[in-house]
């Protein structure tokens, strides 16, 4: 009987050893910071749809799509939004340019704030925003926002420019200021309707 209760003694000692270390493993690290490639994730075939509506006069709502349309094997990816040649993305230590202009900084935190080569401020505002729209409800949402301090619309307001990205997803909303005509500068909100990483819609 003694032999029997210091067996049942040694097992329990071990059931309470193996989950005091299944516990321990479970316990999740400090989760690493997160960088601007995790917001904007590009690969050959990716694209992006949005609905366009005019702020300002309203209408019809119109398509916006962007897809990468080639890598160039050198951390570079070429991004067709329209008519016209590409833009090209590529992703630095600071964060991630279209152009050579940095567009989303490491590192992603609220308060993070960048010029453009002409001058235009771009600043992190919000981390951390939960935002739904066409394509769903998206957390962990930041919203980059880029002033060009010596441009006004045609009515005297500042150009703001607006973008929300979500982590592994991209860019899911926006209010773009756009030069319609002369002297015809409209902003037009996006709101992101459906997007691939791989080309399978």
């Amino acid at each position: 009987m003694r032999v029997v209760m210091h067996r049942l003694a040694s097992l329990a000692a071990c059931v309470v050893a193996v989950v005091a270390g299944c516990a321990g493993a479970q316990t999740p690290g400090p989760q690493a910071p997160r960088v601007a490639r995790d917001y904007f994730p590009l690969q050959r075939n990716a694209a992006w749809s949005f609905t366009s509506v005019d702020m300002d006069r309203g209408g019809i709502p119109g398509l916006v799509t962007m897809r990468v349309v080639r890598d160039d094997g050198a951390g570079g990816y070429y991004m067709q939004q329209g008519p016209g040649a590409p833009a090209l993305y590529e992703f630095a230590e600071g964060g991630l340019t279209r152009n050579g202009e940095l567009v989303l900084s490491n590192p992603i935190a609220r308060g993070t704030t960048w010029r453009g080569h002409g001058g235009d401020t771009y600043t992190i505002r919000h981390v951390g925003l939960t935002r739904t729209v066409t394509a769903g409800t998206f957390h962990d949402v930041i919203e980059v926002v880029r002033v060009a301090p010596d441009a006004t619309l045609t009515n005297g307001t500042e150009f703001r420019e607006t973008f929300f990205y979500a982590p592994n997803v991209g860019p899911i909303e926006g209010i773009v200021p756009v030069l319609v005509g002369p002297r015809d500068a409209r902003r037009f909100r996006l709101t992101l309707r459906g997007y691939t990483l791989n080309g399978d819609l």
